[in-house]
């Protein structure tokens, strides 16, 4: 037999895994074929990336039965759409396409169903050439200036601008620019 869970049990799961996604120091990929609903759109909307195929639909259906999302989704679609978008989707539980969904900057790019995986596969390379500090640095940044006015955010660009100045990370990629090599990165 499941146990009921509470509001408060919930709401901590879903915290947790979303908080987990967005402070995870390596980049997240969602690759999205199908229905994102509800706590499974929030999943994919906490992600760095997001792929969607032609047949993705997106909703937060949470208003037909007087609902709200309640796993962060709408707070982050806020952040990159905007509030009228954001009122749009959410306070009229509306369907959204995969394709309108990268018209919207919700997803980094639509694809037929069956290059769903090739493409992701290959975002995630290209992702994989770039020092693991570097990536790791500009996406604490950028989560942390969100949050922040804009002079702030540019504060907090220039000191961890700084701090990569004198890793390994920085002096690898400079010596493999001049010696038009392939950088080898070891994170530090």
């Amino acid at each position: 037999r499941t146990p009921i869970r509470t509001y408060d049990s919930l709401r901590h799961l879903s915290q947790s895994i979303n908080q987990s996604i967005r402070s995870v120091d390596k980049l997240t990929v969602a690759a999205i074929n199908g229905f994102a609903i509800q706590s499974g759109l929030s999943l994919a909307l906490a992600c760095d990336f997001r792929i969607v195929s032609e047949t993705t639909n997106f909703a937060f259906p949470e208003q037909k039965i007087g609902m709200i999302p309640g796993s962060g989704g709408s707070i982050r679609l806020l952040h990159m759409i905007g509030m009228a978008r954001t009122k749009d989707l959410v306070m009229r539980s509306r369907w959204m396409s995969g394709k309108e969904s990268e018209s919207w900057g919700i997803a980094l790019e639509c694809v037929k169903d069956n290059n769903l995986e090739e493409v992701t596969n290959t975002l995630v390379s290209e992702l994989l050439t770039f020092s693991p500090l570097a990536q790791r640095t500009i996406k604490k940044v950028l989560y942390s200036a969100q949050d922040e006015s804009l002079h702030a955010g540019i504060e907090l660009e220039g000191q961890a601008y700084g701090r990569l100045r004198t890793s390994n990370d920085f002096a690898a990629g400079v010596k493999a620019f001049n010696e038009k090599k392939k950088a080898k990165w070891s994170g530090t």
